[in-house]
């Protein structure tokens, strides 16, 4: 039979127990492992514990219990680091991945291979989330590098694209009105071998003609800038693909049925031009046409060049009454131009 300080002692432990049993039901049913496998393994240990405590709630038992709970723990423990050191391997991996697509297209990055030292060295999980925001920079790079070569393949695409459509609207342009005795076919045309429209010739039988009519006409004058420093940068070929680029442009966006574009004397173009309204709001048009940047990619034997265009031109003032007058004012322009073209290569 116990004694009564026996009795009283357990009756004061009572509640240390029930306690004890009520955190290893807690302990029980929220383990913390990833593997469900190994958390049915836990909580079947804890019960048990926890069952052969409630049968025999004595002071040995407690002491019993602290022991099984230690072992199931260190048990649990093992598995956990096994498992955690798979999901680091694996964590490992995905962040080599991650940095193989960041260092695609950037060659050989001292930066880079030193990070992907220390992602393969890392051996916790903490390690990893401490480089996670190194990762994060660098695929934050990579993605900015990729955005801008889609959005300069897009540009180059747009302005490829612009160009298809400047030459097929270029093909369908009305050709310029010959003159009355290419008409009778007395005398033959003559054209500009680089970009293919009629010549200095041509225009100043145009001129002549439409003055002798007394036609309302516009008569305009447009230099390319530049030219000298482009044949001696990159070659007459390439100068050759500036002029008549600059052609396309004038012939799509400028000439109507009815109006007649030249290649002039130089890098100038001359264009007869039939309008209804009058020639300042002639020129207001030339002008703003001017206004809209006319550059290029361009290839050369070696490489791709872009190139700015510079493209000025103005409207012959009505004062001007025969084509003796008319020539003198566009050779005085072309003089202007190009001393201004030399002063800026």
């Amino acid at each position: 039979m116990p004694s009564q300080l026996e009795a009283s002692l357990d009756q004061a432990a009572l509640p240390w127990f029930e306690l004890s049993t009520e955190l290893l039901s807690a302990i029980a049913t929220h383990p913390a492992f990833p593997t469900e496998g190994a958390n049915q393994t836990f909580e079947g240990e804890i019960h048990a514990i926890r069952a052969a405590l409630q049968a025999d709630p004595c002071p040995k038992q407690a002491t019993i219990t602290g022991v099984d709970v230690q072992e199931a723990l260190t048990r649990y423990a093992r598995h956990a680091e096994a498992a955690l050191g798979g999901l680091t391997g694996q964590l490992r991996e995905i962040a080599d991945l991650l940095l193989t697509y960041a260092g695609n297209g950037d060659g050989v990055d001292p930066a880079l291979e030193q990070l992907r030292q220390k992602v393969s060295m890392a051996d916790e999980p903490a390690t990893l989330q401490a480089l996670r925001q190194e990762i994060i920079d660098r695929l934050d790079n990579t993605r900015l590098k990729t955005e801008e070569r889609i959005r300069r393949g897009t540009e180059l695409t747009e302005k490829l694209q612009d160009r298809v459509t400047v030459l097929e609207q270029y093909a369908t342009a009305a050709p310029p009105l010959p003159s009355a005795e290419r008409e009778r076919g007395n005398e033959p045309t003559s054209t500009d071998p680089c970009t293919g429209l009629p010549d200095w010739k041509e225009a100043r039988h145009a001129i002549s003609r439409a003055l002798q009519e007394k036609r309302d006409v516009s008569i305009a004058i447009f230099y390319v800038h530049r030219m000298n420093y482009i044949n001696a940068r990159f070659g007459s070929v390439i100068g050759d693909k500036i002029m008549f680029v600059c052609s396309q442009h004038l012939a799509t966006a400028l000439v109507s049925p009815g109006d007649a574009l030249f290649r002039w004397r130089g890098p100038a173009f001359l264009a007869i031009l039939e309008r209804e309204e009058s020639q300042a709001h002639t020129e207001n048009d030339i002008q703003r046409l001017l206004a809209t940047p006319l550059s290029q990619y361009l290839e050369t034997p070696t490489r791709t060049v872009y190139l700015p265009i510079k493209l000025t031109g103005h409207t012959i003032p009505p004062t001007e009454p025969s084509l003796s007058a008319v020539e003198d004012w566009v050779d005085r322009y072309v003089l202007r131009a190009s001393a201004e073209s030399r002063l800026t290569d």
